[in-house]
């Protein structure tokens, strides 16, 4: 009789679980953005205002899967958060008048002269710069592309992820930034809680 009554008490408990973590969570009144950069943050970047934005999101002309994977999260995430359209384009594509977002070892990243271009990232590593309006996200030989884009949305933006169905992401129709310019490479060769 116990075992059939700690079943049935697991099965509730854990059931309550899930539909906690799979809830949109929102910002308390008092939140605070915790993992916000330290560093003295570049001039203000309008990305995206009234559901609209003058950014492209750039590649280079033979991005690797992780360039890809990259610009497909920040593309995505952007647009959650602003509802404007983050396109995805190749250096070759750049609309003469568009401001954008470099990622990874670009001609562009090449051509601004930024320290980051040229630091040693590792394999995990990644870099975040600005050079007038337009901002460089960066990484290392694996994964560090996309631990740029992820950065910036966490740290700079605000966005969470707790569980695969539990997130916070702020919905700003203005979303003016402040980056700060910084890089890390970690100290551990790999990220991965199973290692």
């Amino acid at each position: 009789m116990k075992s059939k009554f700690h079943r049935l008490a697991a099965i509730v408990l854990l059931s309550g679980f899930w539909n906690v973590a799979r809830a949109e969570v929102g910002f308390h009144s008092d939140w605070k953005n915790a993992l916000k950069p330290k560093g003295t943050p570049a001039a203000e970047l309008t990305l995206a205002a009234d559901g609209r934005t003058d950014y492209v999101i750039v590649v280079p002309a033979s991005p690797s899967d992780q360039d890809e994977k990259a610009s497909g999260e920040l593309s995505q995430w952007r647009g959650e958060v602003t509802g404007a359209e983050f396109r995805v384009v190749a250096e070759s594509e750049i609309p003469a008048t568009a401001k954008y977002i470099s990622i990874g070892r670009t001609v562009l990243l090449r051509r601004a002269g930024l320290p980051a271009a040229g630091q040693d990232l590792g394999d995990e590593g990644y870099a975040i710069a600005v050079r007038g309006d337009d901002l460089f996200l960066l990484g290392g030989k694996m994964r560090g592309p996309i631990y740029a884009v992820f950065a910036m949305l966490e740290e700079d933006i605000g966005c969470r992820w707790y569980t695969r169905g539990s997130s916070t992401i702020p919905q700003l129709r203005h979303l003016t930034v402040r980056p700060v310019p910084r890089s890390f490479v970690p100290t551990l060769r790999i990220r991965d809680p199973f290692y």
